[in-house]
């Protein structure tokens, strides 16, 4: 009688022990990292040789589902519209990591400095918007053990066709989101993986968070 007491005892444990080694709620960890991406960044004053603010604000419209963010970036002394994206946020079907997958508006020019105007998020549906890559440019997030989430785009499946050089090219993209810090940067190559343009191998750009 004991031997099988103690035997049920083992297995309650055994399965207490499985359910907290679960993955964790997935709503938890897309709150956490969103918490983060949804903030304005700039570079720091003395950077002489990069002037960005990139401002990043959810995007909440009925015909979407989840999670789904603008970004605009600004440049130069006087901001001028650099670059505007519209991004999709999900959990990988693993649940160990965060897919971004990015989208470009048709018209664009109707969504600059959106967050003025709140009522234009809101009406978006998917007939506004397409893809702006091809599948396998999905950037991938990982939480570290400092409270950051580092971000990667690989090369070896991140391919387009670029218009301007009339060829495919590859491109690959680096990312770190923190509390007070977002590293960037971003390259292209030859399907070769010769360097063509972009931020050097092993260089980030550095935004901070405006308050």
């Amino acid at each position: 009688m004991n031997i099988k007491f103690l035997s049920s005892v083992t297995l309650l444990l055994l399965a207490a022990c499985e359910q907290t080694l679960a993955p964790s709620n997935d709503a938890v960890d897309i709150e956490t990292f969103t918490k983060l991406l949804e903030r304005t960044f700039e570079t720091a004053p003395d950077n002489a040789e990069n002037n960005i603010r990139d401002r990043r604000v959810r995007v909440e419209a009925q015909a979407l589902d989840g999670y789904w963010f603008y970004t605009q970036l600004n440049t130069g002394a006087e901001r001028k519209l650099y670059r505007q994206r519209l991004s999709h946020i999900t959990l990988s079907e693993d649940e160990t990591a965060i897919v971004q997958k990015t989208y470009g508006f048709n018209t664009p020019e109707d969504y600059v400095d959106g967050w003025k105007n709140p009522d234009k998020f809101a009406a978006v549906t998917p007939d506004d918007f397409k893809s702006y890559f091809q599948a396998g440019c999905e950037q991938i997030w990982t939480p570290d053990s400092k409270g950051g989430w580092v971000g990667y785009v690989d090369p070896k499946t991140c391919i387009i066709s670029s218009k301007r050089r009339n060829k495919d090219i590859r491109i690959e993209s680096e990312g770190y989101l923190r509390e007070d810090i977002y590293r960037t940067n971003e390259r292209g190559y030859e399907m070769d993986m010769t360097f063509l343009w972009g931020t050097k191998p092993g260089e980030m750009i550095d935004l901070f968070p405006v308050k």
